[in-house]
């Protein structure tokens, strides 16, 4: 006969398990995940790379990576989620915590790759080197063309004291008394 100590280490609490329902369920949010990850990674590669939005290419382009990358994660997720539940101790938010942890590490991979090769504007001290909506420089310019500016080289000095080197600008050159 058994002892009362040997039935009770026998006894074990029910084990939890991952079925392939809560696995598809996973994939599902991961997939959701990634679907808004992808949106916003290539609304942002719209800008950086100048996608025409003509005849709804840009547009285009957003929703077909953001399905793609749904897809990606939807894969992901459920690939995740099964190796999840083969582990030792498959329970559901450790399976959900490590498939979105797995797509948001994919999808900000992807935006680093995207913002590095993105082709951006120079900037100097936070702003764009030239300002598009008057005829001459930012205020803010290098100190090379401070230097220039000083020595009394070509090109013509604007009110805010930067040297203006585009031909046609509205400023007087220096020496002279008609515009350039």
């Amino acid at each position: 006969m058994k002892s009362s100590l040997q039935c009770r280490m026998h006894i074990s609490a029910p084990e939890e398990s991952m079925s392939w329902p809560v696995s598809i369920f996973i994939a599902i949010l991961s997939g959701a995940l990634g679907l808004v990850c992808a949106a916003l990674i290539s609304q942002l590669c719209v800008g950086w790379y100048r996608i025409s939005s003509f005849e709804g290419g840009s547009g285009y382009f957003v929703v077909f990576t953001a399905l793609l990358g749904g897809l990606a994660a939807l894969a992901i997720g459920l690939v995740v989620a099964r190796l999840m539940a083969a582990g030792a101790a498959p329970v559901f938010l450790k399976g959900l915590g490590a498939a979105l942890g797995a797509v948001l590490v994919i999808a900000l991979v992807a935006l680093a790759i995207c913002r590095l090769f993105a082709d951006l504007a120079p900037k100097l001290d936070g702003l764009a080197r030239w300002n598009s909506k008057s005829k001459c420089a930012a205020r803010e310019v290098l100190p090379f063309r401070r230097w220039m500016n000083t020595a009394r080289w070509r090109g013509c000095t604007c009110p805010a004291g930067a040297a203006c080197l585009l031909p046609g600008c509205g400023w007087t050159r220096q020496g002279s008394s008609t515009a350039g």
